[in-house]
């Protein structure tokens, strides 16, 4: 079997092969985002010349019989390393599965496949070359779900096998490494059949033990790997579950945001075992678990090496995941919350409002029962909610329309904390929507100015 070589690193060194996942890109008729060769003996003089011919530069990563010389250039990187071995084959079957232990002859394009790589691309397979694979490098067995979540394929039984004897390994593996594979697997449209098999294997325990440990009451993995699965339709189909205006932003989150929010969603409730007591009538109660839950998160954040950034918004977003929920049961006897009651809401909660009501939403699809007496609408509530932040919120900006110099000139105010007080809720009315401008918010301050000064603020009634 041949395969056309790009151009970009066609070469006649002897013994120059494109080596692992690269060229099962090429098979597929992909294009790699970075190229990998193997050379015999040193590969330093090589990756100069490749450098030279096309105008890149050369860097080097690793050390010793490690060293990868790393040729950037304007249309990609080429990353240049001994073999691993003493020929091909030999590197070959030093790596990870068979899909990746494929190497292409720089100067003609032939394949060679000493494990059967090809096959299993046809078929849509991810086989381990030998479970020594996974001994040698504990993180390839998170990184066996990736491959198959990414390619959509299947994983073959007997790796699953392997995988699930070997899960304890990961705890000698660098944690950052095993977040990056996650991640990566989060990143995946359908991320959640293949987030089932890494429980059933024992994988997602070693990553995330408080989320599948069995203690007392706990509610275990599965329910939340299905509030997963129901986000997953979520955003995959966004038209189906929602009106073309909140469907369009829900397409429009970046991969980010959208492997945090998958985050939350599998984090929300891991403080509920912990916080699980049973009241006079004999009803389970969680009280205080989103508290609890906040402050797992920041020890898995810690744990897995996560960025401070994610690890902060993960905590945040589980400490108020109720908090949309909350809000609902204002609104007593179906009748909508009060206007400060939604602007202090969106206020407090600021940008990550679209991401508690998208989680909320998707909680109501997996079937989570909000304890309100209409289901349909608690559900049409979220998507009022959600419309109204993209369409008042998201599209005009959330630039403030008074700001405290505007009360001391206008009004006469000495600085204090009634100007607080009273910026405060005027940007709540304006998040929820019943002030539009500065010339409304003036006429409610000066309605609602207190009459001494003094005072530790406006009166409390709403417009």
């Amino acid at each position: 079997m041949r395969i056309e070589v790009p151009d970009l690193i066609i070469g006649q060194r002897p013994g120059a092969f494109i080596v692992g996942g690269c060229v099962r890109d090429l098979i597929q008729g992909l294009t790699p985002r970075d190229i990998d060769i193997a050379v015999p003996g040193d590969p330093r003089a090589f990756a100069e010349e490749t450098a030279m011919r096309l105008g890149g530069r050369v860097f080097v990563m690793g050390k010793e019989q490690f060293t990868v010389y790393c040729v950037a250039t304007r249309k990609g990187q080429i990353d240049i390393m001994s073999y691993k071995g003493s020929d091909i084959k030999e590197d070959l079957l030093q790596r990870d599965f068979t899909v990746n232990a494929l190497a292409c002859r720089l100067s003609d394009g032939h394949i060679v496949d000493v494990t059967g790589g090809v096959e299993d691309l046809q078929h849509g397979v991810v086989r381990m070359i030998s479970p020594r694979a996974f001994r040698d490098d504990p993180v390839r067995l998170v990184r066996a779900f990736r491959m198959a979540a990414s390619l959509h394929f299947s994983i073959e039984r007997e790796t699953i096998g392997a995988i699930g004897s070997n899960a304890r390994l990961l705890q000698h593996s660098a944690a950052e490494r095993i977040w990056t594979e996650l991640q990566r697997i989060l990143a995946c449209p359908d991320s959640h059949p293949y987030l089932l098999l890494m429980k059933d294997t024992k994988i997602l325990k070693e990553i995330l033990p408080e989320l599948v440990e069995h203690r007392p009451g706990a509610e275990g993995a599965n329910q939340a790997l299905g509030a997963v699965r129901s986000l997953e339709a979520l955003m995959n189909q966004p038209e189906f579950f929602l009106p073309p205006e909140l469907a369009g932003f829900v397409t429009s989150l970046e991969e980010e945001s959208r492997v945090l929010l998958k985050t939350a969603m599998l984090l929300r409730d891991i403080g509920k075992p912990l916080c699980r007591t049973t009241d006079a009538a004999g009803r389970v109660r969680h009280y205080g678990h989103a508290a609890r839950g906040a402050e797992l998160a920041q020890t898995i954040g810690r744990r897995l090496r996560m960025s401070n950034r994610h690890r902060e918004w993960l905590a945040s977003m589980i400490r108020r995941h109720q908090r949309p929920l909350f809000l609902y049961r204002t609104g007593r006897g179906g009748r909508k919350p009060s206007p400060r009651a939604i602007g202090r809401f969106f206020r407090q909660c600021g940008a990550q409002v679209p991401h508690l009501l998208i989680l909320s939403i998707a909680g109501s699809m997996a079937g989570d029962n909000p304890n309100a007496p209409h289901p349909s609408a608690w559900a049409g509530f979220l998507t009022e909610m959600l419309t109204h932040y993209v369409k008042k919120i998201d599209q005009q900006g959330r630039a403030p329309i008074l700001n405290g110099q505007d009360l001391i000139q206008n009004f006469n105010l000495p600085p204090s904390p009634v100007l607080g007080t009273l910026l405060r809720r005027v940007e709540e009315l304006h998040l929820a929507g019943l002030l539009s401008n500065r010339k409304q918010a003036l006429q409610w301050v000066a309605v609602h100015l207190p009459k001494n000064k003094n005072t530790p603020g406006p009166k409390a009634e709403g417009v």
